[in-house]
C-alpha cells in the first residue's frame, strides 16, 4: 500500500473517529510522501492522495482542538455556575 493511501486513510479517520491520534501521523506521512514525490523518489500520480491526506489531517486536528476547547469552556462554565449534582 502506498504511503499516500495510508495518509489519506489516517486523514479520514481523524475526521470520523480518532481525532489527533490519527491526524498527527497522517500529517507526518503525507508531508514525507509529498517531499518524496517532489524529489522523484515516489510516483507523481500519488501527489493528490498525499495532499488530500494532509488537508484532511489538518482539518481533523483543528476540529478536535476546537471541540476540546469548547468542552473545557462548557465544563468550566458549569462548575462556575454552581449547578452541581446533589
Amino acid at each position: 500500500m502506498d504511503k499516500s493511501v495510508i495518509a489519506l486513510i489516517l486523514g479520514i479517520l481523524s475526521l470520523v473517529a480518532c481525532g489527533p491520534f490519527s491526524a498527527v501521523p497522517g500529517m507526518i506521512i503525507a508531508k514525507g510522501e509529498m517531499n518524496a514525490i517532489q524529489q522523484g523518489r515516489s510516483p507523481a500520480h500519488n501527489m493528490n492522495k498525499a495532499k488530500w491526506g494532509w488537508y484532511l489531517s489538518i482539518a481533523g486536528l483543528v476540529i478536535s482542538v476546537l471541540f476540546t476547547c469548547l468542552w473545557m469552556l462548557l465544563g468550566g462554565l458549569s462548575m462556575a455556575g454552581g449547578g452541581g449534582y446533589y
